[in-house]
């Protein structure tokens, strides 16, 4: 079972936990994980990620999304995403926010996963987000399984 923490000091965002409980068992099973695991999702503001992206990464400003793999078996790490950024980049990029939302997700989860930036992930993470979106609109019953968010 995957287990999801969902983290945020956001009112009002684009996706609630129902919706991204589901979303994450797709994702398992399209990857073909089945292990017990966790992650923890943090969705923020630019300020937060901006902090955690210069302490960390030593860049300057905000950035969409980062990935903190721990070496644990359990835990997989953390996921951070900028909703300020997924509104403002979504319309940039003409997609939809609830698309763009996972297209985010999902690469985050293939850093923690030990993937890096290449056509294998910008593949994979393509064929995650078009396979999740068509479920979004479709019926979810097989992924109402048992989950702990």
């Amino acid at each position: 079972m995957v287990k999801v923490i969902v983290k945020t000091n956001l009112l009002g965002l684009i996706i609630c936990k129902t919706e991204i409980k589901r979303g994450f068992i797709f994702i398992f099973d399209f990857l073909n994980l089945h292990k017990d695991v966790q992650i923890d999702l943090i969705l923020c503001n630019d300020n937060f990620i901006k902090s955690l992206n210069e302490k960390f990464l030593n860049c300057i400003g905000p950035t969409n999304v980062l990935s903190f793999p721990l070496e644990d078996e359990f835990n997989l790490g953390d996921i951070v995403v900028s909703i300020p950024a997924v509104i403002r980049e979504s319309f940039l990029y003409k997609q939809e926010r609830i698309e763009y939302f996972w297209r985010l997700v999902c690469h985050g989860l293939l850093h923690l996963l030990g993937y890096e930036h290449g056509p294998e992930m910008f593949v994979l993470t393509d064929d995650m987000v078009e396979k999740l979106y068509l479920l979004q609109n479709s019926n979810y019953s097989k992924y109402n399984r048992q989950y702990s968010l």
